[in-house]
């Protein structure tokens, strides 16, 4: 165990202290110590629950490796009071957020997708937040990382007091109304409706006031219908996962924007045949992917960018595997050779990863090359962890066809890979074993 100092206290929440510590070295770090801090103290019995929610608490971030999940450095949960330390944030969301809103409203959306990324890391393992709030969100440089997992202090709240009143600040402002009373109904729906109150706190025009548990109305915000869906009453009638919400967003931000097709070209007619169509059947997809395949990166490149969620989910229902391996091979090639803003990275990332659900190895290829060299052409971490995630879990035929890809397109995947270890500090001996000793053949 490394040794070192505590300097201070530097913050304070319900269930725990943060000091400020420094080592032998001179480098500086946050200690996370276990320490109740209610307007009425609690039982032994209480007490006892608490910490041990404390501990999974530790437990669960040691176990997330992920850029916009704060890092459990030293875990001390054998200590009593249990405690941990973590990297030394630069501030929290909540210290930036006025500050924020001058940004361009692009520059407040990329940090949104950072918290979105890291919600989605920890939605993939089943674990739900429950206390998302501008003060649980920290920057480390210029990237925002969640962290305060489920210790929220409901009893000193007095929520049936503020929904009639209103607040400018403070947790119940982000509480999803289903678990106010009962942190049990936490699901991702009631994370989804936290998530929406930040995005109405980075976008607001007005005074950011709202009335606690209620759904969101800010007629003069330009995400106002996403803010109403993420804060419905009713949890089934929100958006029910972060791909959804991060669609939603992206989807507000490019229209109007010179990314939408020429009006009277064929792309637009391409487009609004997509749209328009409850389902598509084999023969207009042909022709469809026949466009596509023709089609240089410029004149595709409006039709790919507006492919939203939605068609792909309709394409993939046709159970055609000769079309959706075309698709996935084309949208995976346009991804590897176009430049994007770090928002539409995620969502095109997202995008690309529904084709995943096919358990053909050709098509999980085509993900896990899209999302390569998409990832770290942009340097973007959301779509490099994601690569990271499929490929070390990939089946031996999905490895074996990825290899053969790799060694056609040998100069971009060495580059790429090369890459990573400098971004997300990635292990090449973290691949899969046919893959290491594959990329040792093609000298990749």
């Amino acid at each position: 165990m490394h040794t070192y100092k505590i300097l201070k206290q530097i913050g304070q929440g319900g269930f725990a202290q943060v000091s400020l510590i420094s080592f032998a070295n001179g480098s500086q770090a946050a200690r996370k110590e276990f320490h109740p801090n209610q307007a009425q103290p609690l039982g032994l019995v209480e007490i006892e629950h608490v910490k041990d929610r404390f501990k999974r608490e530790v437990f669960i971030l040691s176990s997330i490796n992920h850029p916009n999940v704060v890092k459990v450095l030293t875990s001390e949960i054998d200590l009593e009071p249990p405690a941990y330390i973590m990297p030394l944030a630069h501030a929290t969301l909540a210290d930036d957020i006025l500050k924020i809103r001058e940004y361009p409203i692009k520059n407040r959306i990329k940090i949104f997708m950072d918290i979105l990324a890291g919600l989605e890391a920890i939605h993939d393992l089943s674990i739900y937040h429950r206390d998302l709030k501008p003060q649980n969100i920290l920057r480390f440089g210029d990237d925002y990382a969640i962290s305060d997992f489920g210790l929220i202090s409901l009893d000193k709240s007095q929520v049936s007091v503020l929904t009639q009143t209103g607040m400018n600040m403070g947790s119940d402002r982000y509480t999803a109304p289903e678990i106010t009373s009962e942190l049990k109904f936490a699901s991702r729906a009631s994370d989804i409706y936290s998530a929406g109150c930040i995005l109405h706190d980075l976008t607001t025009q007005g005074s950011g006031i709202r009335v606690p548990c209620h759904q969101i109305r800010d007629q003069e915000n330009p995400y106002e219908w996403i803010l109403q869906i993420c804060t419905r009453y009713d949890k089934n009638d929100r958006f029910q996962s972060v791909r959804e919400l991060r669609e939603a967003v992206v989807s507000t931000v490019i229209p109007g924007s010179n990314q939408q097709p020429i009006q009277g070209s064929p792309q637009e007619s391409i487009l609004a045949d997509l749209k328009a169509k409850l389902s598509y059947d084999a023969s207009f997809l042909n022709k469809f992917l026949g466009f596509l395949e023709s089609s240089s990166h410029i004149d595709s490149h409006s039709v790919f960018l507006n492919l939203e969620q939605v068609m792909i989910e309709k394409i993939i229902a046709v159970n055609d595997l000769n079309i959706i391996s075309r698709l996935s091979h084309a949208y995976s090639k346009w991804l590897s050779n176009n430049s994007f803003d770090f928002s539409m990275c995620d969502v095109l990332a997202s995008r690309l990863d529904i084709f995943w659900n096919i358990t053909d190895p050709e098509v999980r290829s085509n993900v896990l090359l899209g999302l390569l060299i998409m990832g770290t052409n942009h340097n973007r971490w959301y779509v490099e962890q994601k690569f990271v995630s499929r490929v070390k879990s990939c089946d031996q035929l999905t490895a074996q066809r990825f290899l053969l890809e790799s060694a056609v397109r040998r100069q971009q995947v060495s580059a790429a890979i090369n890459h990573l270890p400098n971004s997300i500090h990635f292990n090449r001996l973290e691949l899969p074993t046919i893959i290491q000793q594959g990329f040792v053949s093609y000298s990749i």
